[in-house]
């Protein structure tokens, strides 16, 4: 997590920005997904937003995320807290993630 809001750090200049927006969206799109799915099934618009919004709500977090409370707090709520890159690495190889770029064909098992 990037404390309490989704925090987009540009690349640089001499870096092809493509690939952190195609997790960006990748991550949109399976949410939406899901969303969809629930609706489909006959959920209703309200009754589908309500639900997505309580399975999580707990990433949600107005205070300073930044203070030294946020990660205890994180940590209570079952958030990971990827600050070095190996840890980074190991959750973007998981086989959870694997399944979400598959699900919506962007790279396939052996990508």
């Amino acid at each position: 997590f990037c404390g309490n809001r989704f925090e987009f750090r540009a690349v640089g200049s001499s870096q092809n920005c493509s690939f952190p927006i195609m997790i960006c969206n990748t991550i949109m799109a399976s949410g939406m997904c899901h969303l969809a799915g629930l609706i489909e099934k006959g959920m209703s618009h309200r009754d589908a937003v309500a639900q997505v919004y309580k399975e999580n709500k707990h990433v949600i977090f107005t205070g300073n995320g930044y203070s030294a409370e946020w990660p205890v707090e994180a940590a209570k709520r079952g958030l990971p807290n990827l600050n070095t890159t190996p840890k980074a690495v190991a959750t973007w190889n998981s086989a959870k993630n694997k399944a979400v770029f598959e699900q919506m064909k962007i790279y396939s098992p052996e990508e």
